[in-house]
């Protein structure tokens, strides 16, 4: 509830007419700061204190709100990272799988490249000892 600002006029014409206004003139202007003070309205304390209840529950909606956005937030931030860390696994699952096989392919390379040798090495031996046995005998 607001209330208008009351003066009494008669008061405040009397110290303007003790200040040296005349008489006329302070009645006018008594009669003036009146009406215009009517159309003024000021808060009560209840009005204040309801006010501010108001503005306090609806802080709290707006706080309620906010966290349960954050919380909406924090979810489809965690589904986001579980998403990624499945697609990076993935990812990796694939790059071991690319690298076993070319392991494989390399160590069967490396196999014929290791019977090549000892067949070669073999050959040389038997063609060195031929050449010896053919010199010494």
């Amino acid at each position: 509830m607001t209330m208008p600002i009351r003066i009494d006029k008669l008061k405040y014409a009397q110290l303007l007419k003790e200040g040296g206004l005349p008489a006329e003139q302070a009645e006018l202007h008594a009669e003036s700061l009146s009406a215009i003070l009517d159309e003024c309205h000021v808060a009560v304390e209840s009005d204040l204190v309801i006010q501010r209840s108001e503005l306090l529950a609806r802080m709290d909606l707006l706080k309620q709100e906010i966290f349960g956005q954050m919380d909406l937030l924090k979810q489809d931030m965690l589904n986001q990272m579980n998403l990624i860390r499945q697609e990076m696994l993935s990812k990796i699952h694939e790059v071991e799988l690319a690298l076993s096989i070319r392991m494989d392919g390399l160590e069967r390379r490396m196999a014929g490249i290791e019977t090549r040798f000892y067949l070669l090495f073999g050959i040389q031996f038997v063609v060195d000892a031929v050449i010896l046995f053919k010199l010494y005998a």
